[in-house]
C-alpha cells in the first residue's frame, strides 16, 4: 500500500487545477500540477505520478489524444475532467483508456472520493485506515470503532463512523447531503437520503451521550458541517 500517493493534474484552467492540488495535498497526496501542457507525456515520464487526473478540453493535443499516448507505455489510473458529460462522451473517454470520469463543474469533496476510490482499487492505499480523527474536541477512532468526547465514550456503527469521518476531514464547512451520500456510495457504502437522517439522528443521540451535542451543526436544505478541532 502506497502511503502518499502522486498524482500529476493535467488541467489548462490554473485555478481549478490549483485548488484541487491544494486539497489533495492537504489530505495527504503528492499532487502537481503539469508545467508544459504541450509535452504532457514527458511530465508524465520525468514525474512517474501513481495517477493522472486528464482534462479533456486541452489546448492543442486533446486529453483524449494524451490519454492515447500515455496508454501506449502504461496502465497508470486515469481520471478525466469535462464539461461535456453525455453518455457518448464517457464512452469515448472510457473507451480510449479512462478508468474514471467527472463532469464540470464538480464538487471538490466528490473529485477527491472519486481519486481515492481510484487508488484504493489499485494499489490499496486507504483500504486500512487507522487512528484518530478530531474535531471540535471530540476523538473519533477509526480502528476502534468509537467516539470520544468529555463525558465518555460511545460504540459506532459502520455507517455511522464513515458519516462522521467524512465530516471530521470536512471540519469547518458543510457538506451537502447528496454529496455525503455520494461519498458513502464511493466507500461502498449505500445509503440513500432517508437512511442518512436516521443515521445522523443516532450519531447525534450518542454525541449528547459523550457530552457533545451540538458538535454537528445543520445548514436547513443543505447538509452538515463540524467545528474545527481545538487548535486548529
Amino acid at each position: 500500500m502506497i502511503r502518499s500517493p502522486s498524482i500529476l493534474i493535467v488541467e489548462d484552467d490554473p485555478t481549478i487545477a490549483q485548488l484541487l492540488a491544494d486539497e489533495l495535498s492537504r489530505l495527504g497526496c503528492q499532487a502537481q500540477v503539469v508545467a508544459d501542457l504541450r509535452d504532457v507525456v514527458g511530465e508524465f515520464r520525468r514525474l512517474a505520478p501513481h495517477l493522472v487526473v486528464m482534462d479533456v478540453g486541452l489546448p492543442g493535443r486533446s486529453g483524449l489524444e494524451w490519454c492515447e499516448l500515455i496508454r501506449a507505455e502504461s496502465a497508470v489510473p486515469m481520471v478525466f475532467l469535462s464539461s461535456h458529460a453525455e453518455n457518448r462522451d464517457i464512452l469515448a473517454a472510457l473507451s480510449r483508456g479512462a478508468d474514471d470520469y467527472i463532469a464540470k463543474p464538480f464538487t471538490m469533496a466528490v473529485a477527491v472520493a472519486k481519486i481515492h476510490a481510484l487508488l484504493r482499487r489499485a494499489y490499496g492505499f486507504g483500504a486500512a485506515e487507522t487512528g484518530r480523527l478530531q474535531a471540535g474536541g471530540a476523538v473519533l477512532d477509526v480502528e476502534r470503532l468509537t467516539l470520544g468526547g468529555p463525558a465518555g465514550e460511545a460504540s459506532l456503527t459502520t455507517t455511522e463512523l464513515r458519516i462522521l469521518r467524512i465530516l471530521f476531514r470536512n471540519a469547518g464547512r458543510f457538506v451537502r447531503r447528496d454529496t455525503l451520500c455520494e461519498l458513502l456510495w464511493e466507500e461502498d457504502a449505500y445509503i440513500d437520503d432517508n437512511t442518512l437522517s436516521v443515521n445522523v439522528t443516532r450519531i447525534r443521540r450518542k454525541l449528547s451521550s459523550v457530552g457533545m451535542p451540538d458538535l454537528i451543526s445543520t445548514k436547513k436544505g443543505y447538509g452538515y458541517g463540524v467545528a474545527v478541532s481545538e487548535g486548529a
